[in-house]
């Protein structure tokens, strides 16, 4: 690795983070509970508790995965907006994003979504 290593320095806005997530997790867990105790009343409360762990960690998962995808949507969208091009090779997913954003018909010969010549 060539960078070193760096500490996470905490500020207020993470702190406020971190309690909306703990927040979130908390009542998602009692909301799973309640509901799967009266779906299933021969649930134990340790099964319900495991159940809604597991869903809470496969939500979240999901949440972490969108994140990335989002913000390198909203950059890619920004650059389009600002006209300003990068040097790196279009991916996939925002080569699809572009195509199902452009008019119809907004494509000519020789392009693919987005305004990337293919000849280039």
């Amino acid at each position: 690795m060539s960078h070193g290593y760096q500490a996470v320095s905490w500020n207020r806005q993470k702190g406020f983070y971190d309690l909306a997530i703990a927040a979130g997790v908390t009542i998602y867990l009692g909301l799973f509970i309640a509901v799967g105790s009266i779906s299933f009343p021969y649930a134990t409360p340790e099964t319900l508790i495991i159940r809604g762990s597991g869903s809470a960690a496969f939500i979240l998962l999901h949440v972490v995965l969108c994140i990335k995808v989002l913000t390198a949507w909203s950059r890619d969208r920004q650059r389009h907006r600002t006209g300003a091009r990068s040097s790196t090779v279009p991916s996939p997913a925002s080569l699809m994003i572009d195509g199902l954003t452009a008019a119809p018909g907004a494509l000519h010969a020789g392009q693919v979504a987005g305004g990337h010549n293919l000849a280039s």
